[in-house]
């Protein structure tokens, strides 16, 4: 409906009869909607650069005269190619480069966007705004007070007194921020109206999986870094150069040696195994990895039991907050986390004819410590590529997430509609043979 032609536009129509009406942007170039002026020739024949080469060719012949230097552009346009020189990029990120698991996600998607980014510290312009309803933050303010507050406790509690425990946190989310009871609405109590009746939904499902689970909460947003409670690690790679990892995990659970990583995430996030080849959606097993292999801390001595992307948002029938993520194949295991293997907590384990497991969620305690190496292996690769000063714009889109998407440079880079890696559906015994080399 958003695209559906004004009412004015119609009026005007009707009253002056028989007008012709052109739409722009038009795919091609035609005797309708040739540029007016150079600039918006030039900027046509930018665009053109990767979708139509006749109207590449076309514009930049015409604008041969022109007193603006277009080989300067055509330079910019060409596949955004950009790199510094390695003695830049040291200085921009120096030798020893702190990341955290988004910046490493950032690195592997798009390394022109970690330049600008993280590099060079180019931020978007945004108009001041004063948001006190994102619901990310809501969210996990609430849950870390509730599972604070009670732990595996909450799973006692009633559906009732769950809700008046997710209304206390929220009063006191907005009860701390400042200046809220003057800018207070109906719309806005609308608004808290609603994203109450999500958590609290997401509350009391919190709460029925910990009456039924083996695993206990143990930390929430526990902290990985210098100074924290998972002191940062530490990878070496060439030349001296090291890279340290620092962070925030929303939650760690333990029970009887084995611990697993909980992630809330406001949106729909689905784990793929094959994201893992390219170095991205990393952000759960890095912080496994870290807790794992980390040294000075008091979880090093538990083995992985997984990890979980927890749903915080409410579908239509009020059944999508199963946890999706990929878990230890070991059955005492998954049976600690859901008693009846019914999927309402964690993906059901399932077997074929065969006896072979189903899906893509179980894997053994081997293919976890493979993981862990190759999360070291990129992690070093990552140190020496940021090194070299490589900065170009060859985005890699995930099923789902197209890189370009939400990126704030995406009008910089010039590659507008230019080619994209593309992550392949990969079956996790595919995966792990390509980690190993034997694909």
């Amino acid at each position: 409906s958003a695209l559906e032609p004004s009412s004015i536009i119609k009026n005007i129509r009707d009253f002056f009869g028989g007008v012709i009406v052109y739409h722009e942007p038009e795919a091609r170039i035609s005797g309708e909607n040739i540029p007016e002026t150079e600039i918006t020739a030039i900027s046509k024949m930018c665009e053109a650069y990767n979708t139509s080469k006749e109207d590449y060719l076309m514009l930049k012949e015409a604008l041969q005269n022109s007193k603006i230097s277009v080989e300067d552009y055509i330079s910019a346009a060409n596949k955004g190619k950009c790199s510094v020189s390695p003695e830049t990029a040291e200085k921009l990120y120096g030798k020893h480069i702190n990341v955290s698991a988004t910046k490493f996600d950032t690195f592997h998607r798009c390394k022109f966007r970690f330049f600008c980014k993280y590099g060079l510290g180019a931020k978007r312009i945004d108009a001041a705004d004063f948001n006190v309803l994102q619901r990310g933050t809501i969210v996990h303010f609430v849950l870390e007070n509730v599972i604070l507050e009670y732990g595996k406790a909450l799973g006692q509690l009633t559906r009732t007194e769950c809700d008046n425990l997710t209304e206390k946190y929220i009063d006191a989310y907005f009860a701390g921020v400042e200046g809220f009871s003057d800018i207070v609405n109906a719309r806005m109590k609308y608004l808290i109206g609603k994203i109450t009746l999500i958590i609290k939904d997401v509350v009391y499902h919190i709460a029925r999986e910990f009456s039924q689970s083996d695993f206990t909460p143990q930390y929430c947003e526990l902290g990985i870094g210098k100074n924290k409670t998972i002191s940062d690690v530490i990878v070496d790679f060439a030349d001296g150069g090291k890279i340290s990892i620092n962070g925030s995990i929303d939650r760690v659970d333990t029970w009887n040696g084995y611990l697993r990583v909980i992630d809330y995430k406001t949106g729909t996030k689905n784990f793929r195994l094959s994201d893992v080849l390219v170095g991205l959606n990393l952000q759960m097993l890095i912080y496994l990895y870290c807790v794992v292999r980390g040294d000075n801390n008091t979880l090093s001595n538990l083995k992985p039991a997984g990890v979980l992307y927890m749903p915080s948002k409410r579908e239509r029938d009020n059944t999508q907050l199963t946890m999706n993520g990929l878990l230890l194949e070991q059955a005492e295991v998954y049976s600690a986390m859901e008693k009846d293997n019914e999927g309402e907590f964690i993906p059901k384990h399932e077997t074929d004819k065969s006896g072979n497991t189903k899906g893509s969620t179980y894997i053994s305690g081997e293919t976890f410590e493979t993981l862990f190496d190759h999360i070291e292996k990129l992690l070093k690769n990552m140190g020496e590529e940021a090194l070299t000063g490589d900065s170009a714009a060859l985005p890699v889109d995930t099923s789902g997430s197209p890189s370009c998407k939400y990126c704030d440079y995406y009008s910089v880079c010039c590659i507008e509609n230019g080619e994209h890696i593309k992550v392949p559906t990969l079956k996790n015994s595919e995966v792990i043979a390509k980690i190993k080399g034997e694909e």
